[in-house]
């Protein structure tokens, strides 16, 4: 559980790090010929699924810490916790990784990292139903 919670920390922190990234680059008006600092970060195109990375992986990121902490007595909750982190990984790292490569390098074929997200798509839904199994599962709590 203690593991399970650092790590989603850290997936936060990391999201949000991209998040602000993402806030103060994307489309940005370059200010300097070769001022890395002020480069675009990923083109217009590529923003729909830096936002859609960054909402899914902050989504799942608190839905592993509720695992984790509210379903603490139970198997399937901590199992439901993995499962949304290892969603994070996959889909929400890999299309910020896409974003961000596309944008370097246009030309390139980047097509093979996202090739993981669908994969962490399952993961999400996997640890909803992790959830509402170890919710079924729980004794019933009176009040």
């Amino acid at each position: 559980m203690r593991v399970l919670t650092v790590i989603a920390a850290l997936c936060g922190l990391i999201l949000t790090i991209m998040g602000a990234i993402g806030a103060h680059l994307i489309g940005a008006p370059p200010t300097g010929e070769n001022d890395p600092l002020t480069a675009h970060l990923v083109t217009e195109t590529a923003l729909r699924s830096w936002t859609s990375a960054i909402l899914f992986g902050f989504v799942h990121t608190l839905a592993a810490i509720v695992a984790a902490r509210l379903l603490t007595a139970s198997r399937l909750g901590l199992i439901a916790g993995w499962a949304f982190i290892a969603g994070v990984l996959l889909f929400s790292f890999s299309l910020i990784l896409k974003a961000v490569l596309v944008s370097q390098a246009p030309s390139g074929d980047f097509a093979a990292i996202t090739v993981v997200a669908p994969v962490g798509g399952v993961a999400f839904m996997l640890g909803w139903v992790l959830v509402a199994a170890a919710a079924l599962r729980a004794p019933a709590r009176a009040g």
